[in-house]
């Protein structure tokens, strides 16, 4: 990390640790195991510890305490450089998180066809995967699972190909 900024958005921590952003949110806001401060845009800090936010993917806050999703200020989680090198040195490879092997081309695929069936059950049409991901979107967000709206498009352009290589 040589460059001089001395705070990271989501998407920056997840480029230097090569991994995701939902990463990033699961190591901030689910285990807190990466330390993070709260940024409004007229520069008020505060060390973020689980105030009343949902916090997205992005690391966007939003207030929940006073029961809007749209405050009127804009407040980002910023994750600061002595506690990212911090990380950097303590943490387990991104890649070796859970200790399981990198997902082969032969169960991607399948868990690919499997989701095209759950899509047909759920009467979701993934061939129109924007409209379909913010359906799945919505209900992962009511399961209190954060996935973002760009990542379950880009799986669900796969199924196509990957059915057409399936059949028999």
């Amino acid at each position: 990390m040589n460059n001089l900024k001395n705070r990271f958005n989501f998407e920056e921590v997840a480029k230097v640790l090569k991994c995701t952003s939902s990463d990033v949110h699961r190591w901030v806001v689910v285990e807190k195991r990466l330390p993070a401060v709260y940024v409004t845009h007229v520069g008020y800090v505060e060390a973020y510890d689980s105030q009343i936010v949902k916090v997205d993917e992005s690391g966007k806050v939003f207030d929940l305490c006073h029961g809007y999703e749209n405050p009127p200020h804009t407040a980002y989680l910023w994750v600061d450089r002595d506690e990212l090198e911090k990380f950097c040195s303590t943490a387990i490879p991104a890649n070796a998180a859970n200790d399981e092997k990198e997902l082969g081309t032969r169960e991607r695929n399948t868990l690919l066809v499997i989701i095209a069936a759950l899509c047909k059950e759920a009467k979701i049409d993934y061939s129109k995967p924007s409209k379909a991901a913010a359906a799945i979107k919505h209900q992962l967000d009511l399961m209190g699972v954060s996935v973002g709206e760009t990542t379950i498009e880009e799986h669900l352009k796969k199924i196509p190909g990957t059915l057409e290589s399936r059949t028999r």
